[in-house]
């Protein structure tokens, strides 16, 4: 399977990558580990040297103007080379990186691996071919040996079965000393597909720090001596993936430790980011449980009888039409999800075949947001709370002010003129409270889950919080990425290659 949209884009981008990219980012992984890093580094000049040997030898290598030492073997096809074969020193032709800029791969297997093109399109900041460019240990280097070693047992990986069918790219270096130890394309541009998680992740710990978390704040007037809260509750997130409806239940059981017992107002959820005032153009910052209403679905005991329907996660605020029964043969269900007041209806209908498997679909509610709130009203009821009012979102405009207000008993409305329909939040008396928050794990846990599950929904989310940080405002794509460029240019790493987002699967 390969991905329609590359996530490193310029010009005529060739995409060759195959789900199977997992693979080759978990083996990369193990080589950061290992004190090596794989990177792509600029070149303004490449030389072209002559093929030593007969057609059919070795495929010339494209390499940086100096050294002047290349790989060019002798012999056919299967021909065993001794060490001694391993380096020919031979005369280079120089290219400028104007004529560079011209190439790019071709498509055709039998033709030579770089083609002219027109237009000033060009592939990457460096071409090379498919050939090994590894590079070759001087006779006294005490290190040849084992160079030599780590490069052939790598190619017996990248050119076995499993790989060999693939167009693969690598480029390995001792980050104590920066020395190339192993080349492959390493300087082609390519869809990183999950690799790109590594990128996203790293730059999230270079920037914030093993230990910074998410926060979610759920804030509002404080209690009077009789436990009720005169005005709405505003819950506000910072995008933090792992948030579940188990949390929001912690939160409600802070606010019973608290005294509270009645809250006179609604439960609003907010579009905008904590500490942000404006309302970025990314996902909400309040996405609960992936956004989704999941229901599961499996036959009765006998054709005709119902089927067996629940839904996740578990809530009040979620109530189950089951219209679905068993039937015989493969069947069919339909889901649909319908605001009903202060709860989620979902209905299901069809027939799911007798002896069959289970099955899970998934439904988005329209509003991330909304649904957060909606949670969070159960949440309280489900705790003793008595809510009066409804579940609904924050009113603000584009511009993160207020919109609407004020509304009798809230205290955004508090000392604000009648009639005004938006309210810079700076202009907002009394302050509110925070009635409770819910911090995720740090961040050196959040991250296995984004590479070891190679969750794309977690990556973007920890990615947009880095921008959002650094830069400030509402969290978005724009900023992560902006964020990865430079952390990634911190450490070296070439600057000629496009990220588009965290995840990979642009």
């Amino acid at each position: 399977m390969k991905h329609d949209t590359p996530t490193f884009q310029r010009g005529h981008a060739h995409r060759s990558v195959s789900c199977r990219g997992a693979f080759i980012g978990a083996w990369a992984l193990s080589v950061l580990l290992s004190n090596a890093s794989v990177q792509a580094l600029p070149a303004t000049q490449v030389s072209r040297p002559k093929i030593a040997g007969k057609p059919g030898g070795a495929m010339p290598v494209l390499m940086a103007a100096k050294p002047a030492m290349v790989r060019a073997v002798p012999g056919g096809k299967g021909a065993k080379k001794s060490s001694a074969q391993r380096s020919v020193s031979s005369p280079a032709r120089t290219w400028p990186a104007g004529r560079l800029a011209s190439l790019r791969p071709t498509t055709n297997p039998g033709s030579r691996p770089w083609v002219p093109v027109g237009n000033g399109q060009n592939f990457g900041s460096r071409f090379e071919p498919t050939g090994h460019e590894s590079p070759i240990s001087s006779a006294d280097d005490p290190d040849r040996e084992r160079i030599l070693n780590l490069q052939e047992s790598i190619d017996r990986i990248v050119r076995g079965p499993v790989l060999g069918r693939l167009r693969v790219g690598m480029r390995v270096v001792d980050l104590s000393s920066g020395r190339l130890l192993y080349s492959r394309r390493g300087s082609v541009l390519m869809d990183p597909a999950s690799n790109q998680k590594v990128l996203a992740t790293a730059t999230a710990l270079l920037r914030l720090g093993s230990t910074w978390r998410f926060r979610t704040e759920l804030s509002g007037p404080s209690p009077d001596g009789e436990g009720a809260i005169a005005g709405d509750l505003v819950l506000r997130g910072s995008g933090d993936p792992s948030l579940r409806s188990g949390h929001l239940d912690e939160m409600a059981q802070e606010l019973v430790r608290r005294g509270v017992t009645c809250v006179d107002g609604r439960v609003l959820g907010d579009p905008r980011r904590l500490g942000a005032d404006e309302i970025g153009a990314g996902r909400s910052p309040l996405r609960l449980s992936w956004g989704a209403i999941e229901v599961r679905i499996r036959p009765g005991d006998k054709v005709g009888a119902a089927a067996l329907a629940s839904v996740y996660p578990p809530s009040d605020a979620i109530r189950l039409v089951n219209q679905a029964t068993t039937g015989k043969g493969r069947g069919r269900i339909g889901v649909s999800i319908a605001r009903v007041g202060d709860h989620f209806q979902v209905t299901v209908t069809g027939r799911v075949g007798l002896g069959r498997r289970g099955i899970a679909i998934r439904r988005f509610p329209s509003s991330d947001t909304l649904f957060a709130a909606i949670m969070m009203r159960a949440a309280l009821v489900r705790a003793g709370i008595e809510v009066r009012g409804s579940a609904g979102v924050f009113p603000v405009d584009e511009h993160g002010r207020v919109a609407n207000a004020p509304w009798e008993g809230s205290w955004l409305a508090a000392g604000s003129p009648a009639g005004d329909t938006a309210i810079p939040i700076a202009h907002r008396k009394p302050s509110p409270t925070i009635l409770a928050v819910h911090e995720s794990a740090p961040l050196s846990l959040l991250i296995r889950r984004v590479n070891k599950n190679s969750d794309n929904e977690w990556a973007e989310r920890v990615l947009e919080a880095v921008g959002a940080e650094i830069y400030g405002g509402g969290a978005n794509t724009s900023k992560g990425v902006r964020a990865l460029r430079e952390a990634m240019g911190d450490l070296g790493i070439s600057n000629g290659y496009i990220p588009a987002n965290g995840s990979g699967l642009g």
